[in-house]
Parts: structure tokens; C-alpha cells; sequence
């Protein structure tokens, strides 16, 4: 199992580090908007919508992403994007807690729309601005993922004894959690020191581990919260896409929580 997951992330890493360099702007627009798409439309299968309200939602996803993220009035570092962040910040500070402690079953409501389109859109206009400002942001964002997920897997392997959130994930323990954590700020503090240097110059090295901190908990949050979403719907995976992975939105749950983030970090840092 981990040799199949090993592959399969090699694989996917490659051809996701390949469409950001390679790709031109309209290509990679496209990428983004399939990317998206199916991980709306698992999000839809989660939440058992039928097939009508599942192509509506996804149709309606992709092109207010793609809407906002060439909209002249959206230049970029506008107010306007600043906000479009900000909404999703307040949505993974806030409700995503009550919603982790709570555990409210929604999938009734017309709630799993408006949540659908604050998990998307934002992260949806991340993964165009990041890219556009410069490639290697991009790929720092989706790293800073990586290395969570790899720090908090392997440490928690070795050492994991106390459950994070048994009645959510199981497998997941304060000991990984841990390791994920300062995986993350020790990646991030180095890029400042050795690859940008421009981030401590602007932020100084405690802004920087702040960011990383504050980044490292919202992927944690980004991956309890989908598999809070998956156990309410009865199943392990999003998806079966991926072998070893299960769905796509398995491999961009931290990704919807910590690439608005980033896109915070950019917006403020043109606009400001």
C-alpha cells in the first residue's frame, strides 16, 4: 500500500510541477477548472446530491472560479481578492472548528452548496494568482502541504500513541500532528533564510514561523474536516481516481484550507 502510494505521488507530483512551468497561462486555466471539477463533483457524491444538482454545482464552481480569476476589476492584489481570501480564512477559523466539535449532519441543507463554493472558489483563485505572480509560490504553497502531510505521517508512524481525533480519523495522533507542525515551520523558515530571502527581509523569521504555524494547523484542519465529511457519508475514500489515494479532493483537502492562506500572504503583500 504505501509503495503504491509512493508511486502514484510521484506521478502526480511530476505532472503537476510539469503543467505549472510548462503549460501557458490559458492551458493552465484549464488545468485548474478539470482539477476542480472533479473534486466538486466528489464533494457533490459525498454529500449525495443527484446527478442534476451535481452538474449544476460543479458547472456553477468552475466558472465563477474562472469568472474571478480573470475578471479585470480582480487585478492582482486588488481589495477585491484580498476579501475573497479572507472569507475562506474566516470560514476554516471559525465554523470549521464548531463544525469539527459539533459534527452537525448538513447534508439536507442547502449548506453543502455555500460551503462547496468557500472550499473552491478561493482555493480555485489561489492556484491562478499564485502561479501567475511566479511559479515557485505555487510550488512552495503545495510543499508546505507535502511536507505536513509527510511529517505528521512518519512521526506518527514511529511514535504516534495519543489519537488527535479518534471519533474523526483514527489513524491521525497528537505525536504526528507534532511533527507535521514543525516540518512545516523548519521548511518554511529555511526558504526564507536560503531560497527567498525576501520573506524574512519583509516578514522577519518570526513573522515567517508564525505564517508557517498558522499554515501547518489549517492543513491539519483542511484533512479532519474532509474526513469528518467522509465518515458522515459512509465511505473511506472521495474517490478511487487515484490508486493508493483514493479522490482527488483526498489529495487537495489541506490544499483548500492553506492556498487561500498563501493567497492572503501574496494579496496583503501587493496591496499592503
Amino acid at each position: 500500500m504505501l509503495k503504491q502510494r509512493v508511486v502514484t505521488a510521484l506521478i502526480l507530483g511530476a505532472m503537476v510541477l510539469l503543467a505549472i512551468f510548462l503549460l501557458p497561462a490559458m492551458l493552465w486555466g484549464v488545468f485548474v477548472a478539470v482539477l476542480v471539477a472533479v473534486a466538486a463533483y466528489e464533494w457533490c457524491q459525498l454529500q449525495g446530491f443527484d446527478r442534476g444538482r451535481t452538474g449544476g454545482f460543479v458547472l456553477a464552481v468552475v466558472a465563477l472560479a474562472l469568472f474571478l480569476g480573470t475578471a479585470p476589476w480582480l487585478s492582482s492584489g486588488t481589495a477585491g481578492r484580498l476579501a475573497i481570501y479572507l472569507c475562506s480564512v474566516c470560514f476554516w477559523a471559525i465554523v470549521v472548528p464548531l463544525w469539527l466539535w459539533f459534527k452537525p449532519d448538513l447534508s439536507r441543507s442547502l449548506l453543502p452548496y455555500a460551503v462547496g463554493l468557500i472550499l473552491f472558489v478561493p482555493t480555485s483563485l489561489a492556484l491562478l494568482e499564485l502561479r501567475q505572480a511566479h511559479p515557485v509560490l505555487l510550488v512552495l504553497a503545495i510543499l508546505g502541504v507535502c511536507v505536513a502531510d509527510i511529517g505528521a505521517f512518519f512521526v506518527g508512524r514511529a511514535y504516534g500513541r495519543r489519537k488527535l481525533a479518534p471519533e474523526i480519523s483514527p489513524g491521525k495522533s497528537w505525536e504526528g500532528f507534532f511533527g507535521g507542525v514543525l516540518g512545516v515551520v523548519l521548511f518554511f523558515l529555511l526558504v526564507s533564510a536560503f531560497w527567498i530571502p525576501e520573506l524574512s527581509a519583509k516578514m522577519s523569521y518570526f513573522g515567517v514561523a508564525c505564517f508557517a504555524l498558522v499554515f501547518a494547523l489549517a492543513s491539519v484542519e483542511g484533512d479532519l474536516f474532509e474526513s469528518l465529511v467522509k465518515r458522515k457519508a459512509g465511505v473511506k475514500d472521495s474517490g478511487s481516481l487515484l490508486p493508493g489515494h483514493g479522490g482527488v479532493l483526498d489529495r487537495v483537502d489541506s490544499m483548500l484550507s492553506t492556498l487561500p492562506l498563501a493567497g492572503v500572504l501574496l494579496a496583503s503583500w501587493q496591496y499592503f
